[in-house]
């Protein structure tokens, strides 16, 4: 009896903290990891006339990126519009503008991007309103950058930095790694690319 409850709660909890935007009127922002993103219809209808509304998306986590992965996508062809930034506002580098049935698919902000966010404005027209789109928000961690460093060899490089060894012979190099967060706990190998 105690796991049942145990797991209804959890279930609870869990379905509770999944939150659905819906496309606002005006322009609105919000800070999150999670949810679903709908048109201004919600999941069950289809969106409204003559919308010109914009909605950012930040990550709710420091450094990570959003990412929007589109379920549906049914607007009216040609006379309205999705519009995708790669940023916090409609001043961001433009993802692309999608009508139809053509999805954005997966919108996620770019490495370039320092806020993480993404921005949608959608625009429709006063006639045939679709059943509009539905998509799941997330987040992700990005990559790190590392970058390889050469420190020195044995033999040491000659002329033109080419390190000359007879067949048969040793070389030891020496390299490091800088990294953007954390080089903790990293390894080094090297490939020449040679076998």
């Amino acid at each position: 009896m105690k796991k049942l409850l145990l797991a209804t709660a959890l279930a609870v909890t869990t379905h509770a903290a999944a939150q659905t935007y819906n496309m606002p009127s005006g322009t609105n922002s919000y800070s999150t990891c999670s949810g679903t993103f709908y048109d201004s219809g919600g999941s069950g209808g289809n969106y409204g006339g003559l919308q010109d509304r914009v909605i950012t998306f930040c990550p709710s986590i420091a450094g990570n990126k959003v990412r929007v992965t589109f379920t549906s996508f049914d607007i009216e062809e040609d006379f309205e519009y999705l519009y995708v930034y790669d940023g916090n506002s409609t001043a961001a580098p433009s993802m692309g503008v999608y009508t139809g049935t053509v999805s954005p698919g997966v919108a996620q902000a770019t490495g370039s991007n320092a806020s993480g966010c993404l921005t949608f404005r959608f625009t429709s027209d006063l006639f045939d309103n679709f059943a509009g789109w539905a998509a799941t928000i997330t987040c992700i961690a990005p990559c790190q950058t590392i970058t390889s460093n050469f420190v020195s060899s044995n033999p040491a490089p000659g002329a033109g930095g080419i390190v000359r060894i007879c067949q048969g012979q040793n070389v030891n190099f020496v390299g490091s790694g800088t990294f953007s967060s954390s080089g903790t706990g990293a390894t080094y190998t090297w490939d020449f690319g040679d076998g």
